[in-house]
């Protein structure tokens, strides 16, 4: 379901300004809330590319589907299904991509081998593998972050629903709105060195998902892998629509042979368990 919001009438060049001024913020010694000020001022606006999205299996790929990994490290129970959901608010004490501190997100894939690349698997660890399935055909309201206008969105079949959306929009708002989405493609794509630079990224997401705080209904982030080169997915989901509407069906216990883009043949399955 797509649904339309009212664009600011500031000129493309003056966007452009807000975005550079953007770029000039100080992550380091610039507080979350002033950063997310910033974010509200640039964006509020931005006519977004909303979809109701369901994780039910259509591809017949058993490789494809919704999927987290967790590694095995001995401080928990392999085979209890209540430990592969977000890790709580209290324990999150680091920026993330999706979340500021004390802020939970349910990261997932709807790859299987994409799980334990992103989490940066190392040859010879061990890691639960977790599938999930949607609870009764249920759907997230979701919006594409990332990629507009490039290979990904062919790729995934999102493309003609994108410039269907923006059909209605005078040139210069296109312009504008494909000036917002490159920007926040471009900051979802960037490999970081500290937790801190995820500030930016982090209030960004912050801006789209739901909260008491503001009028929007967004469960789901949906931006493409940084480490997958085919038609892979990564997801943020808030972590009480995620426990809502998901199940968790099947674990997989793997050892990591090698590490391969390509293949989950490198992948050594230890034990598997159904539910």
């Amino acid at each position: 379901m797509l649904t339309q919001s009212h664009f600011t009438n500031i000129s493309i060049n003056e966007l452009k300004r807000k975005l550079d001024e953007l770029d000039q913020i100080d992550l380091k010694h610039s507080s979350f809330d002033d950063v997310f000020k910033k974010v509200v001022e640039t964006f509020s606006g931005i006519v977004l590319c909303r979809v109701a999205l369901s994780f039910g299996k259509v591809t017949g790929d058993p490789e494809f589907g919704i999927f987290r990994a967790r590694q095995v490290d001995g401080t928990f129970d392999l085979e209890n299904p209540d430990n592969y959901w977000a890790k709580p608010r209290e324990l999150q004490k680091d920026y993330g991509r999706c979340h500021s501190l004390g802020e939970s997100r349910f990261y997932a894939s709807n790859f299987l081998l994409s799980t334990v690349l992103e989490c940066r698997a190392r040859p010879g660890s061990e890691w639960i593998i977790a599938e999930f399935d949607s609870r009764e055909n249920s759907m997230f309201e979701s919006v594409f972050l990332g990629g507009v206008g490039t290979g990904f969105d062919r790729m995934m079949g999102h493309q003609s629903r994108l410039d269907s959306f923006f059909t209605n929009l005078s040139k210069s708002e296109k312009k504008k709105n494909n000036l917002l989405y490159q920007y926040i493609s471009q900051k979802l794509g960037e490999k970081v060195g500290s937790s801190r630079k995820y500030k930016l990224t982090a209030a960004i997401s912050k801006f789209f998902f739901r909260s008491p705080n503001n009028s929007s209904n967004i469960e789901c982030i949906i931006y493409p892998s940084l480490v997958s080169k085919k038609k892979i997915l990564n997801l943020a989901i808030d972590p009480e629509s995620a426990k809502e509407k998901l199940n968790v069906v099947k674990l997989y216990h793997v050892r990591i042979n090698s590490i391969n883009f390509k293949e989950t043949s490198n992948l050594y399955l230890v034990n598997k368990w159904e539910f």
